[in-house]
């Protein structure tokens, strides 16, 4: 076998950029977790019954084990009253099939050696015809990036702290 196989089909540059946009996904869900705590935390009520109680931290339960399509689900009901904010669910979206390609794609260097066609088949048995070069997976990154400091946004613009930060705004708990 090759040194790195199968890993050597592409330059270094590619899997580091690779493996920095997955850690930026990975920090994304963190995120949208935090984001949903505080959002369902400081929803007004009338009154908060035993009930209601439990059934929030059943949800806040199954939230810390969702992946990031049932994440973006969750964070965009407890967004809903909010319609300005439609097209940061629609990007969330967007970015989560990337995710799902790079995360379970068998890769497969094109033949200019600088991209990699992933072959991964979708639930909807959709084939990916998407290559990703270094500076696509660089692109992408920044989106993500991006997007993550958009649903940070969400809270800190309500003028709450951000949970698990030390940042400006009422602490939530």
């Amino acid at each position: 076998m090759p040194e790195d196989w199968p890993t050597h089909i592409m330059p270094a540059e590619f899997w580091e950029e690779l493996g920095r946009t997955l850690a930026a996904f990975g920090f994304l869900e963190e995120i949208l977790k935090r984001a949903i705590f505080a959002l369902s935390a400081t929803r007004e009520h009338k009154s908060i019954t035993l009930e209601m109680y439990e059934r929030w931290a059943c949800n806040l339960e199954r939230t810390v084990k969702d992946p990031l399509g049932g994440l973006i689900n969750r964070y965009e009901e407890e967004l809903k009253d909010n319609d300005a904010l439609h097209p940061l669910i629609d990007c969330l979206r967007d970015v989560k099939e990337h995710r799902n390609i790079l995360c379970h794609g068998s890769w497969r260097p094109e033949s200019d050696g600088k991209k990699a066609k992933p072959f991964f088949v979708n639930r909807e048995g959709k084939i990916c015809d998407s290559e990703y070069g270094v500076d696509d997976l660089r692109e992408l990154r920044g989106l993500v990036t991006e997007v993550t400091c958009s649903c940070v946004n969400t809270v800190t613009s309500k003028g709450l702290q951000f949970p698990g930060s030390n940042g400006p705004g009422e602490p939530i708990w």
